[in-house]
């Protein structure tokens, strides 16, 4: 770790999380010199100043620098530690870049100190290049995110990652790669060959659908029939199970650059394609915003409760007695370790009765008016909801959002008797 350098730095006139940072320089000398479990305070008082709630501060960039110093000759847990937090600050910083100046506590900072961050970062970035091929995945992984964190990467550290790509064995690094490349593909004269090249070789279905969907976000209208039903099927593929991974929108974004109607051409497919509770939801509502041009914003602004098994709301606990209950769990955890990995297992591997209610709260706009006559699209899209039994498993606020019955009959009935 490079002492002189912190020394050089008024750390006074630098702020982070909870105000001056000039606590931070002893911060640091620990991090570079403990080890093991005496490194986690530390480390963890560090973010907690410098990556508070995923906020940047005027003192991020220079702990930036003396961090970077210290990945080569890093052990296993200590470099992970290092990693996670510049790749923070490289998350941070292009969330300043789109937002703004954010105020504190809020992902993102002020976009100057992003600038400050990219800086150390292009200036670091021989630094990552070993880890490309570190025996640890997540190592491989942080390594291929940093060389490509920026745009303003070089095309040397950016065409590292694209080559080791197709010898990259986990499909997790893979996908982030795929994502770091996505960032930089303006440095690529070839990005197109590549894609086609990776498509070829890639089967998981996270990376397909990444891969997909950097290509069809580049063709955009002129993409075939055959790009966008891969990337509708490796999309809901990516999504099997009970989990689902927003993706920030991309997806949807991308679908709606192919067209009103290939766009609810694609919403429909992927809503008949799955199972997931979760994002059958979000394409309900994506199909209801668009058949009747919703302009409403703030969707993503949800509420999950559990209901009991009969639709009813479950009584609320008895506070004090709850308290009593976790007192004594956690002594019981304390002495028998055991029994809290155990019941962690069970609760992990069971699944939750009742039924699931998920409510859209604090819309901005005005709620479009649904017309006497349907047009053959919306009525399509109504008819879809409606036989779709998986989305009737669930209850929502959505149908009275757009003043729609309640229930798949209601709704069938709806489209019905409104028919052109």
């Amino acid at each position: 770790m490079n002492g002189a350098f912190i020394d050089t730095v008024d750390w006074n006139e630098l702020q982070h999380a909870y105000g001056a940072a000039s606590d931070i320089p002893p911060l640091l000398r620990q991090v570079a010199t403990l080890k093991g479990r005496k490194l986690h305070e530390p480390i963890g008082e560090l973010y907690s100043r410098v990556l508070h709630q995923g906020t940047i501060y005027s003192a991020s960039p220079p702990v930036a620098r003396v961090v970077i110093e210290m990945v080569g000759t890093a052990d296993l847990e200590h470099k992970t530690f290092i990693y996670d937090l510049l790749d923070g600050f490289c998350e941070a910083s292009r969330r300043a870049f789109i937002d703004g100046r954010a105020i504190p506590c809020h992902a993102g900072g002020d976009p100057v100190d992003g600038r400050a961050i990219e800086r150390e970062i292009l200036a670091g970035a021989g630094a990552f290049v070993p880890d490309l091929t570190h025996a640890e995945a997540d190592i491989r992984r942080y390594a291929a995110n940093l060389l490509t964190a920026f745009r303003s990467m070089t095309l040397e550290s950016a065409s590292l990652v694209r080559d080791r790509w197709f010898v990259e064995t986990d499909a997790t690094v893979r996908s982030a790669m795929v994502i770091g490349l996505t960032r930089v593909r303006g440095l690529f004269a070839d990005w197109m060959e590549f894609l086609e090249k990776a498509l070829d070789k890639e089967r998981d279905a996270n990376g397909r659908y990444l891969l997909r969907l950097a290509q069809v976000d580049e063709l955009k209208a002129s993409a075939d029939s055959a790009a966008v039903d891969d990337l509708i099927r490796s999309f809901v593929e990516a999504n099997a199970g009970d989990y689902f991974r927003n993706d920030d929108g991309r997806f949807f974004e991308v679908l709606q650059g192919l067209g009103v109607d290939r766009n609810v051409a694609g919403l429909l497919e992927a809503f008949r394609l799955t199972t997931n509770r979760e994002l059958l939801r979000v394409l309900a509502e994506r199909l209801l915003r668009v058949v009747f041009e919703d302009q409403r914003t703030d969707w993503g602004q949800t509420a999950s409760s559990l209901l009991q098994e009969d639709g009813s709301v479950p009584p609320q606990p008895d506070m004090s007695r709850q308290a009593v209950k976790i007192v004594a769990k956690l002594i019981l955890w304390k002495i028998f370790p055991f029994i809290r990995r155990w019941q962690i297992r069970r609760m992990t591997q069971s699944k939750p009765k009742g039924i699931w209610k998920v409510d859209y709260w604090g819309l901005k706009g005005t709620a479009p008016e649904i017309p006497a006559h349907l047009t053959e699209t919306q009525q399509r899209v109504l008819i879809a909801l409606a036989e779709k039994a998986e989305l009737w498993k669930f209850r929502t606020n959505l149908w009275e959002l757009f003043g729609l019955p309640g229930e798949a009959e209601g709704i069938r009935r709806f489209a019905t008797e409104r028919s052109a």
